[in-house]
């Protein structure tokens, strides 16, 4: 059901409250904000339009034909306590259009980040303005800099919140969980908040304009919330310990609890090749060799309650020289055949099991080796890893042991994985 109520003209003045407002009651705290930047953007025909520093914001279809959607955004930094639970949102629009135009307005939920420049359409607003730099147009998030990956704005399929539109004057009010969704998803994750856009459900449909944050009568967000419990100090809840191997690309989840959620950093210590994520908690990098390996450094989680600290140890190792495609700590059944086709090479009609070394030419690094005798003795710069007695060439029993290492299980799955383990006769063992 739409809702209107009408604003208290004396003459040409109209008495607006533009402070954010606090307010407490028995279903909780409340406050009312005003945009921190809204527009408007106009599509059909030369896209680079825009209303940055207009009075008023469209959404509809304009007397040129062109079509044009409203953006909106309200900031919740230092608004709302964090942990908070939002209960009721309410959006008031001021309706200040020409002609009395009925559309149903949709809010959908913008999905990327965009500007308000200095544009400024001539006349009622509704042919545009030329785009200035860092505007929000059809085409651009930033004109000059950033596009839309859709022109006419990135923005959920999904609606928040509807409402019909009617009349030259008065307010459309839109209230729905949707909104609550929206606004509690800002408050938890601040960096997903880009406000809404206004569309007109039908967009053939005459326009209907109200007043932008420049305007006489502000856009008005009532937020309803039961403020957060008393925070809790976070706790690092991941292990301490990770293990990389030369070549492959590793990865580790640092991950932590506390109230409000801790923001997770790896202050000092990590190697060159190595990045830490902080959004995702994801340690990743792919060494390219062992040089300093242990890497001894130190994962904090930080919130408003205090910050927990817990030392951590990167390991880096050589991988068996099966395990190849991808360097991952376990041997796959492909890497298991490679290892077969090295055991089955043969000189005429012997079976030597000789290989060569390869370099980068191969997956592995080696090339098998048809034309050295089963006997001869040879020297090699560097060794498979199933060559234990080091000859150049892979025995029954050295290709016996690479089957072990594949078949490792964890209960009933096999995995493949294996470890280092310097007491074995080729240095590895069964297991992670």
């Amino acid at each position: 059901m739409t809702m209107f109520a009408l604003h208290r003209f004396a003459g040409l003045s109209v008495f607006v409250a533009t402070a954010v407002v606090f307010a407490a009651s028995a279903f909780g705290a409340s406050v009312t904000l005003t945009p921190t930047k809204d527009t408007t953007i106009y599509g059909n025909g030369d896209a680079d339009l825009s209303n940055a520093k207009g009075l008023s914001i469209f959404a509809g279809r304009s007397g040129k034909g062109r079509t044009m959607r409203g953006l909106m955004q309200f900031s919740l930094v230092g608004q709302i306590p964090a942990g908070s639970t939002i209960t009721s949102v309410t959006l008031t629009l001021a309706i200040n259009t020409p002609h009395p135009n009925a559309v149903t307005l949709e809010l959908r939920r913008l999905q990327a980040d965009w500007g308000e420049g200095t544009s400024q359409a001539p006349s009622g607003g509704g042919g545009g303005g030329a785009a200035a730099a860092g505007d929000a147009t059809w085409g651009a998030r930033f004109f000059g800099t950033s596009t839309w990956v859709t022109p006419g704005g990135d923005f959920a399929t999904s609606i928040s919140g509807s409402q019909v539109a009617s009349g030259t004057f008065g307010d459309v009010v839109f209230s729905s969980a949707g909104l609550a969704a929206d606004v509690q998803g800002w408050l938890d994750n601040p960096a997903t908040n880009f406000g809404w856009l206004i569309k007109a459900q039908d967009e053939l449909a005459a326009a209907v304009r109200f007043f932008s944050r420049e305007g006489p009568v502000k856009p008005s967000l009532v937020i309803t919330y039961t403020a957060g419990g008393a925070g809790v100090a976070p706790v690092v809840t991941s292990a301490n310990a990770a293990t990389f191997w030369v070549g492959g690309a590793g990865g580790f989840a640092v991950t932590a609890t506390g109230t409000p959620a801790p923001t997770l950093s790896i202050p000092t210590g990590l190697p060159t090749w190595a990045a830490f994520t902080a959004a995702s908690g994801t340690l990743a990098g792919t060494p390219p060799n062992a040089t300093g390996s242990p890497f001894v450094f130190s994962v904090q989680a930080t919130n408003a309650s205090g910050t927990a600290s817990q030392p951590f140890t990167l390991t880096v190792r050589q991988p068996h020289s099966a395990d190849s495609s991808p360097v991952d700590g376990a041997i796959s059944l492909t890497e298991l055949i490679r290892v077969i086709e090295l055991y089955n090479v043969r000189n005429d009609s012997v079976r030597t099991g000789r290989y060569a070394v390869a370099g980068t030419a191969t997956v592995d690094g080696f090339a098998s080796d048809p034309t050295t005798a089963n006997l001869a003795a040879v020297t090699l710069a560097r060794y498979h890893s199933a060559d234990v007695n080091q000859d150049g060439k892979i025995g029954l029993t050295e290709l016996t042991r690479v089957i072990e290492l594949y078949n490792t299980r964890s209960g009933s799955v096999r995995t493949g994985k294996y470890r280092v383990q310097g007491a074995t006769e080729d240095g590895f063992a069964p297991g992670p």
